[in-house]
């Protein structure tokens, strides 16, 4: 993880002189630039990002009143922040070549991308153990070890099988980020009074 950091600083620092002033900073569902920013913006944002998620690891799971429940899936959760290091690191590069002038489509780095993180939550749902930082936190979730298990393991198979509708979006670009923000919306909703549900039961 020290590494990502230190990768990604130093890109910012050999890129920044080679620059314009403004850079493309954001594409809509079709792969079209809709919005410029300052070439200092990403330089800054992307390190910051990470060295973020990197103190997520280390202080969260001393400050969890149920941290002894993080240790039991610590490889997971490390695995998770990792790719998502991996994944704001790609986007950073992606962002870097494109302000140089390179054409470059964002679809082809968002959708295989949006597809490993949601296939590895769907890992990290059916690995967790009840803690008041990471998973499905309801009221429900967090009183009741049976409905943290129940409810996540739910999660994990629709959170899998949304990573793999989003990858079909490589075959229908404009509709994918429709597909996949109506699909995880319908999720949580769906997850929330599933546990209220399980929570009634016992």
């Amino acid at each position: 993880m020290t590494a990502l950091i230190i990768v990604s600083i130093l890109l910012s620092l050999a890129s920044y002189n080679y620059l314009p002033d403004t850079i493309p900073s954001h594409w809509n569902i079709n792969s079209e630039v809709d919005a410029y920013s300052g070439k200092l913006m990403p330089s800054i944002l992307f390190p910051s990002i990470l060295i973020l998620f990197y103190l997520l690891v280390v202080y969260l799971p001393r400050i969890d009143p149920l941290s002894k429940n993080i240790k039991r899936f610590e490889k997971e959760f490390h695995n998770f922040i990792l790719i998502l290091m991996l994944f704001f690191i790609s986007l950073q590069i992606f962002i870097t070549f494109t302000g140089l002038g390179y054409e470059l489509k964002i679809s082809y780095l968002m959708i295989p991308g949006l597809s490993v993180l949601f296939y590895y939550i769907s890992v990290l749902f059916q690995n967790s153990k009840r803690n008041w930082f990471i998973g499905i936190r309801t009221p429900w979730t967090l009183s009741s070890d049976a409905v943290w298990d129940k409810t996540h393991k739910v999660g994990a198979k629709m959170f899998k099988l949304i990573a793999f509708v989003n990858l079909a979006g490589l075959w229908f670009q404009g509709k994918s980020l429709v597909i996949t923000v109506s699909l995880a919306v319908f999720s949580a909703i769906y997850l929330i009074i599933y546990s209220y549900l399980e929570y009634k039961k016992i």
